[in-house]
């Protein structure tokens, strides 16, 4: 990481002040008699410091302040500090607005590699300073909503709404106005007062729900304690969420691609991107806390039909091997089958024959390959891409986990809801396909695999928030608690100094 940093180092270079007319005066004997007034170019570049807040940085990072004092001084003889003082701010802003201001080994199960932002330009254009932060539109929305949220914070931001009975539709009582006025602020609400301002009406309702819905929570219209406590969630908390959600975004590379697979870990939701839309979503399972799924990038290069299932060791020996010492017909009720020794002296087990009571995690002898079928942990699908977790996107039998809204029950893999529907997609875009060609593959008992001509990317994420097309911002809970270390790392790195090569 720290070479690419150096790379994106020289890299961005061309964005330091090159005017013309700065070299000029540097070429005058005597600049006495010179008004330094800051180019078009610099101007641009101190405006962009001056908004970095708007990108959940500081500006007071990147001296601002010092600068706008130095800019308004008509004497020459603050040009050269001027132009040192903004090229070293300015780098460093670029460097942060690009790349992201804490390093992504920040966040140890994010496995997305970082690629630099630019190549070498001869020189800095206005429109080279506006392309600096990512140029994806999930980002814009970010920084969008981020300016409204901003905006609510100078005005005061919004009250708490104390503990009190569960508010519903028809329900007359003097908490309605006020998460009436709170979900107003948000835009959640957008119509008027009814003329008893206690009184919760049907577009309180509409409200209520539209709020629950941006949060993750059960959608029912009822003001109950769930609702209240995200609610009364601070302001200055769903800022530094927006941030950290436009810090990892910062992360990602600048071109995802045309098309790709886009699944979000913290809204445990898969979908299929073409050309910056959604062409096919679902619900999906992802990794326990203990567990997490982890964040990457690769490439689906193999769907397998009826697949088998050989057990992880950790899981062989964490979740199986404490089941199997109180029940030891379980793997053979739920199609396991026992292999001991080597790869090239394999032989099976009858698990009824072990005493799995005197089997010890630290010197487990066995393999548990589970067989294809309805049943099976995979389902009737997997989608194979190559990462060194050895995790799939795989069906699962347990259909009944995607009515949960919190959807947390892997061991890192991602179970979908619609396995059979993701297929149709990928194979048909892959190929002459069709839904009858799947159920066709699925109605035969054998585990077949089919290597896709034309692998599609994959990115597996963890981002918090994010923000519809229709501008409505979009909050989870930290299930896996990896945003804390992202925040408190842009904190420690906003205190270090800025060097530059003149003391003031």
């Amino acid at each position: 990481m720290r070479t690419i940093q150096t790379s994106i180092s020289a890299c961005l270079g061309w964005i330091l002040c090159t005017c013309a007319s700065v070299t000029d005066a540097h070429n005058q004997p005597d600049l006495s008699d010179i008004l330094f007034t800051p180019s078009a170019i610099q101007s641009t570049q101190l405006d962009a410091l001056r908004s970095a807040h708007e990108h959940g940085l500081a500006a007071s990072d990147y001296d601002v302040q010092i600068l706008e004092e130095m800019a308004a001084d008509p004497d020459s003889a603050v040009n050269d500090q001027f132009i040192a003082r903004l090229n070293t701010a300015f780098r460093r802003y670029a460097e942060d607005i690009s790349l992201g201001r804490p390093s992504p080994l920040t966040d140890p199960d994010w496995h997305i590699p970082q690629q630099p932002s630019f190549a070498d330009k001869p020189e800095t254009t206005i429109s080279d300073i506006e392309n600096l932060p990512p140029p994806h539109p999930a980002y814009e929305r970010l920084h969008g909503a981020m300016i409204r949220y901003q905006a609510l914070q100078e005005r005061g931001g919004w009250k708490i709404i104390p503990a009190g009975p569960k508010l519903s539709l028809g329900i007359l009582h003097p908490q309605s106005e006020l998460v009436r006025n709170r979900l107003r602020m948000t835009n959640d609400y957008d119509g008027t007062t009814p003329a008893n301002a206690y009184l919760f009406d049907s577009a309180l309702d509409r409200a209520t729900r539209g709020f629950q819905a941006r949060h993750g929570l059960l959608v029912n219209g009822i003001i109950d304690e769930a609702t209240r406590r995200v609610m009364n969630v601070s302001l200055e908390d769903r800022i530094q969420q927006l941030s950290i959600a436009m810090e990892r975004w910062r992360w990602l590379p600048r071109s995802l691609g045309d098309e790709y697979v886009w699944v979000n870990a913290a809204e445990a939701k898969l979908n299929i991107i073409i050309d910056g839309k959604s062409v096919l979503s679902m619900r999906t399972i992802v990794g326990h806390s203990t567990r997490p799924t982890p964040s990457l990038q690769s490439e689906i290069r193999r769907v397998v039909f009826n697949p088998t299932w050989s057990v992880p060791y950790s899981i062989a020996t964490e979740d199986l091997l404490p089941k199997l010492r109180n029940d030891h017909s379980f793997l053979t009720r739920n199609g396991f089958r026992v292999y001991t020794g080597s790869s090239n002296n394999t032989r099976e087990v009858n698990p009824t024959d072990v005493d799995w009571s005197d089997i010890s995690p630290n010197s487990f002898p066995y393999r548990f390959i589970q067989q294809s079928g309805p049943g099976n942990s995979l389902g009737r699908i997997k989608f194979v891409f190559d990462n060194p977790h050895n995790i799939y996107i795989h069906d699962t039998p347990s259909k009944g986990l995607f009515g949960l809204r919190t959807r947390t029950f892997s061991s890192g893999c991602v179970r979908l809801e619609q396995a059979d529907e993701f297929a149709n997609a990928l194979l048909a875009a892959d190929r002459d396909w069709s839904d009858t060609d799947t159920q066709r593959y699925l109605d035969d008992d054998h585990t077949q695999g089919i290597n896709l001509q034309r692998k599609i990317p994959i990115y597996v994420v963890y981002i918090t928030s994010w923000v519809t097309e229709d501008g409505q911002a979009h909050f989870r809970r930290d299930l896996y608690h990896r945003d804390a270390a992202v925040g408190d790392a842009s904190i420690a790195h906003r205190q270090l100094p800025i060097n530059h090569p003149h003391q003031f």
